[in-house]
């Protein structure tokens, strides 16, 4: 299945949260366009937004009470509509829907943030309910340890070995492995 895209709209001020929520959709295989990121000096900034609302497979608009002010924010969601995108309005914990109002011609259900530090990462499982199949599982630990004693291998075989490197009891099993070699 080809990677999916999301359009992130969002005030400069919540560049942080943008990150985090960047980061985390990024794990999961999402191809992520946000302009904090992605915009290039030089570029004609309405069509180069409008452009890549267009490419996206979905919208999500972070509406703080900063992107709530935005003028910005409220031309990306109106592109979005008019593009027919899905769109998923992720609301901090100081947003009511009700504010939602003079954005959506239908109260959209959003999905509201938690207070802490961990606000993105727990909105993360109604995200992925908002698009059924588009998100892959993320690696365990384990597997993400065994990827790093396998990575690390290459490098020393590709690289010039150094006499004290020690391989871990993964790494060893994987060079005897005829994989290694």
């Amino acid at each position: 299945m080809p990677a999916k895209s999301v359009f992130i709209s969002h005030a400069t001020r919540d560049d942080a949260q943008v990150r985090e929520l960047r980061h985390n959709l990024e794990l999961l295989d999402v191809l992520v366009w946000t302009d904090s990121e992605n915009l290039n000096a030089g570029a004609a900034l309405t069509k180069e937004i409008e452009r890549n609302i267009e490419n996206a497979d979905a919208f999500v608009a972070l509406l703080t009470l900063n992107g709530l002010k935005s003028s910005w924010v409220r031309k990306e969601i109106r592109h979005a509509q008019k593009s027919g995108k899905p769109i998923i309005p992720l609301l901090s914990r100081d947003v009511e829907p009700v504010l939602l109002e003079g954005l959506f011609p239908d109260e959209p259900i959003a999905i509201k943030l938690t207070d802490g530090t961990d606000a993105i990462q727990s909105a993360l499982p109604q995200l992925r309910a908002a698009r059924p199949g588009w998100f892959t599982i993320p690696p365990t630990e384990a597997a993400l340890s065994r990827v790093a004693d396998h990575f690390f291998v290459v490098i020393v075989l590709v690289g010039q070995e150094h006499p004290k490197a020690e391989l871990s009891e993964d790494a060893k099993r994987f060079m005897n492995s005829g994989f290694g070699i």
